[in-house]
Parts: structure tokens; C-alpha cells; sequence
């Protein structure tokens, strides 16, 4: 949950666009709600959705994962967006435990086409995950009533790509809501004029 895509997880604020915090139903993120082994786990605080930054749970400790989006019982009517359940694995009365790693390196990715048409190296993006999960009986050799779970997961990622981007957007001057041909017309010249005064190119590469 709250998994960034964009940047180094934890370093920046999550939002809707990088962040695991859906639309339900035509519902706000900030709707949905989030239940852990019964528990309530909704982040009641984040502007960007309920399912945002808040709790980490490795993916070999789930058991399950329930999705429900209607028809929601008394436990899980509260939100009307998704309500989302995860239910955590636990011990057996044998020793268990796996261990995996995931990873990612720039080196088997192609370069992004227009860094690759301008001659730019592709960016670094490198992610390292490694998960180790044990489980089993906590008194060997007695009863077998009691167990014990436990994961553990490590993450590096270290990308080259910017976390954040501004893209400056012009527009004609004097274009108001009258929106006639005359109107576009004269604000299209003013536009074409100006930018002329600024740089000589600007008309050329305007029509082209």
C-alpha cells in the first residue's frame, strides 16, 4: 500500500498518479477503506487516498487479499468507494520459510524513445528486493497450538528519472470566452506577432 512509482519510496509525498489509491465506484480515494486481519487500518489523514503510506506489508506474508466494491455488510459499509481486506499468513505445526529476490537494472530496459532520438544514455533504474519468511510451532515437542510468522522485506530502488516535472503551457494573449473566428484570429496574430519580436523563428516553426 502507498507503493510509489515515481521516485525513492518515502521520499515524496504519494498522490493519485503514483500511488496505489484508486477510484471506486466514482468515489474519491480518499473513500475507500482498508481492513488488516480485522482490524481497521483506513489513513484517515491522507489527502491522497485512504490506502496511501501508511502501513508495508510484504507480499509473501498475505494470505489473502478481498476486494470489495458493492454490497458492503455493516463491518465494511462505511466507505463507498473499495474496501479493501488483507489477511496475513500465519504459522503451521511444521518449520517452513522461503526466501526470493526481484530485481530491476536499466541495462535490460530499452531507452525511452525521445531520450533516445536526442542522444541521451537511459537513466538509471535499479530496484533490489529480497523477502525472507519463517514460520512454524513455538514449543517444539508439545502441543501444537501455538505458531509464529514472521517476513521480512528490504527494498533499494535508485532511479535517474525526475520525481517531479513543470511543463510551462503558452497561450494566445487576449483569447477571452468570446471564442468567434474573429476573435481567435486576432488573438492568433497577436500571439504570432510577439513571439516574431522574441525570436525570429517563432512564426516558422508556429506553421510548421
Amino acid at each position: 500500500m502507498g507503493m510509489n512509482i515515481a521516485a525513492t519510496p518515502g521520499a515524496q509525498a504519494d498522490d493519485a498518479s503514483q500511488s496505489l489509491n484508486p477510484s471506486v465506484n466514482g468515489a474519491r480515494p480518499t473513500n475507500n477503506g482498508l481492513r488488516i486481519n480485522g482490524v481497521e487500518a483506513t489513513n484517515m489523514l491522507n489527502a491522497g487516498g485512504g490506502l496511501g503510506n501508511h502501513v508495508g506489508i510484504p507480499l509473501e506474508a498475505l494470505e489473502e487479499v478481498k476486494v470489495q466494491t458493492a454490497l458492503a455488510s455493516a463491518a465494511l459499509g462505511r466507505n463507498g468507494g473499495g474496501n479493501v481486506e488483507l489477511i496475513t499468513r500465519s504459522g503451521t505445526d511444521r518449520f517452513t520459510g522461503s526466501g526470493g529476490y526481484y530485481f530491476q537494472h536499466e541495462t535490460f530496459n530499452a531507452n525511452e524513445f525521445f531520450l533516445n532520438r536526442a542522444g541521451i544514455a537511459k537513466p538509471k533504474f535499479r530496484r533490489n528486493d529480497t523477502t525472507i519468511t519463517a514460520g512454524g510451532p513455538a514449543m517444539p515437542g508439545r502441543t501444537r497450538r501455538t505458531s509464529f510468522f514472521g517476513a521480512v522485506q528490504r527494498q533499494g530502488f535508485l532511479s535517474g528519472y525526475a520525481s517531479n516535472a513543470n511543463a510551462a503551457t503558452g497561450l494566445p494573449t487576449g483569447l477571452t470566452d468570446v471564442r468567434t473566428a474573429d476573435t481567435i484570429a486576432a488573438a492568433a496574430n497577436e500571439w504570432l506577432r510577439t513571439g516574431v519580436q522574441d525570436d525570429p523563428r517563432f512564426a516558422q516553426n508556429f506553421m510548421n
